[in-house]
């Protein structure tokens, strides 16, 4: 699996190239990419999803915080945030886009070309149809820590009524993830 295979590559190593497995990493010029995330809210029966769009340079050209009602399936929601992000990027004009999750399942049923019959098989398949609206789409699987900003931005959504946009900007709630992606 992806998780033991990050575990036996950076075991015994020095900290700074474990560091290196475990961050935020830029895409090449020309391409995009866009980590996204689920939080379910139990009390309220509720899901938030996040996502966040940057560029080559790290850039963020879009934030977004959704509130989903009426959720609780977990895998449900993950595979709604991934449907969601493309949503969102579909109409800005990206050729070139990798899709990151730390939802191993999910990514690994997007990467398969058969269809899917997974629970959320019908969300795979309209998912797989937004991905052919690009050029080029990948997605791929992260560890959490590699997608904490889109974690956050789910989280944030219990505070959100239904949607919340931020264009070239971010909110104060990711804004140390941000930096600190920056540095390393």
């Amino acid at each position: 699996m992806v998780v033991q295979k990050a575990y036996k590559e950076t075991r015994g190593q020095p900290l700074k190239e474990v560091r290196h497995h475990c961050r935020w990493e830029y895409p090449p010029r020309g391409v995009f990419k866009l980590n996204v995330d689920r939080a379910i809210f139990q009390n309220q029966h509720n899901a938030g999803i996040g996502a966040i769009l940057r560029d080559c340079k790290g850039e963020v050209l879009m934030a977004v915080s959704k509130k989903e009602r009426e959720v609780s399936d977990a895998t449900g929601i993950k595979m709604l945030a991934i449907f969601r992000g493309l949503q969102l990027s579909v109409h800005l004009g990206i050729h070139h886009l990798v899709v990151e999750s730390d939802a191993l399942t999910l990514v690994e049923e997007l990467q398969k070309s058969e269809p899917s019959m997974a629970f959320v098989g019908n969300v795979i398949k309209n998912t797989k149809e937004l991905m052919h609206c690009f050029q080029s789409c990948e997605v791929r699987y992260v560890g959490r820590n590699c997608n904490e900003a889109a974690h956050k931005l789910a989280r944030h959504a219990w505070n959100v009524s239904d949607i919340s946009f931020w264009w070239g900007s971010f909110p104060n709630v990711i804004a140390s993830v941000i930096w600190v992606e920056r540095l390393m």
